[in-house]
């Protein structure tokens, strides 16, 4: 063999062998990817398997105890706050109602046009006519009723009408027929009310619904009892749920709906510890040594909740979002945008509104991590107060629990018990609007 021969083989050699080293060193998990991997299973679990259902679920990365029950404005600060786009859920300074109010006053509407209103006056004409020949039938057959009573008491029990509809209907028949005529001449009369509305009508009955409803009454409705969720999870009578992170599990999101969700989770960490003794306030990230090859980490809780939210009624009309979300506007103003973007359009004033809170009781964590990171969790608890994993927190001062059992000579089994007492928010699914 050559000198060059040889000098080829050694360095291919030594190639090989650095590639080898580069793949046997450990890698460790980092924030990021273990967001994405949680995110993954855990959109999976609430979307029961379609990856298209829920386009606006985010994931809840700062411990938020659901405590609205003992104080609603918790709720209605929660709710009322436009979220801002991304994989991550949090309040922008938006408020939900004035980009309503704004929007309902952008509308760009016509004068109101000139109408024959004569047909609809005879309507309501004919239809005070007949209310009035009604009242004196009604006067009428009420006497005769009570003469009727009087005279047949003791005939009553025996097959004889006993209240007054039942009498009207055998012995007043014309009181039936003019009370029908006046249901038949009121559907008539909105008929022609109908005929007669503008094209911008709801738009104007939209606005001016939401004028006269007081600042205090613009609220979301929420439909379920906090307090009795958390009872009923302590006795075992509600769903609980389980989400597994292993090395096999994929980071990538499993919906081509929800791309434009997937930015990043702004720095937040997956696993939040206390800094130090003398420093009880403050968190930091927990960083793992764990290769991803022996991470595992098992995360749920004794039970899960919905609970659907919707401004009410009195003062927001979906109807009219929809109808109008592409104008006319008296000012160019951008209010909603195309899902299928891949950014969120800074010029967007409301195209996000809560629909559903997923709320938590009793969550539970067990990981297998090595020794070291085993040991260096141990430290931290006896550090402060509370971990947070997920975005949810594990306060053991109030209950909370932290074991740790050495399952193989360098892995160990970490399992965190959260208190069963206070909900949480786990995450948020939000309205893409204008869509309904």
């Amino acid at each position: 063999m050559s000198l060059s021969s040889k000098l080829l083989s050694l360095a291919t050699l030594l190639v090989l062998a650095t590639l080898s080293l580069a793949d046997s060193a450990p890698e460790t998990l980092s924030t990021e990817g273990l967001w994405k991997r949680y995110r993954a299973e855990l959109f999976e679990f609430l979307r029961a398997g379609d990856a298209d259902a829920l386009p606006g679920l985010q994931l809840v990365t700062t411990p938020f105890p659901a405590e609205w029950d003992e104080n609603p404005q918790i709720l209605q600060d929660l709710v009322t706050r436009i979220p801002r786009w991304g994989a991550s859920w949090s309040m922008s300074e938006k408020d939900f109602r004035v980009a309503y109010e704004d929007f309902l006053t952008n509308i760009k509407l016509p004068a109101q046009p000139k109408k024959d209103f004569s047909q609809l006056e005879r309507i309501e004409d004919q239809l005070f006519e007949l209310e009035m020949k009604m009242g004196m039938q009604m006067q009428s057959c009420m006497q005769k009723y009570q003469q009727h009573q009087i005279m047949y008491s003791k005939y009553m029990d025996a097959g004889k009408p006993k209240t007054f509809d039942q009498y009207k209907q055998v012995f007043c028949a014309s009181l039936s027929r003019a009370e029908q005529a006046i249901v038949d001449k009121r559907g008539e009369l909105l008929v022609a009310q109908v005929a007669l509305r503008d094209e911008f009508y709801d738009a104007r009955a939209a606005l001016g619904k939401f004028a006269v409803t007081p600042e205090s009454e613009r609220t979301f409705n929420a439909y379920g009892s906090l307090r009795r969720f958390a009872e009923s999870a302590q006795a075992g009578n509600v769903n609980g749920f389980e989400v597994k992170i292993t090395s096999k599990t994929k980071s990538e999101t499993r919906s081509t709906t929800t791309q434009s969700m997937s930015f990043g989770f702004d720095g937040s960490a997956f696993f939040q510890v206390p800094v130090s003794a003398s420093l009880q306030m403050g968190k930091e990230e927990m960083k793992f040594k764990t290769s991803t090859s022996d991470f595992q980490l098992l995360f749920g809780a004794k039970g899960y909740m919905v609970i659907p939210v919707f401004p009410s009624r009195n003062w927001y009309s979906p109807e009219v979002v929809k109808k109008y979300a592409n104008g006319p506007f008296r000012q160019n103003k951008k209010y909603f945008f195309n899902v299928a973007k891949k950014s969120f359009p800074q010029s967007a004033i409301m195209p996000l509104v809560v629909r559903n809170l997923f709320v938590v009781v009793g969550p539970r964590v067990e990981m297998y991590v090595s020794r070291d990171d085993a040991e260096e969790l141990q430290k931290k608890k006896t550090f402060g107060l509370s971990f947070s994993v997920a975005g949810i927190s594990f306060d053991f001062n109030k209950g909370s629990e932290l074991h740790r059992t050495d399952e193989t000579n360098k892995l160990s089994k970490i399992t965190i018990i959260g208190d069963s007492n206070t909900p949480q928010l786990m995450a948020v699914e939000s309205q893409i609007l204008p869509n309904m």
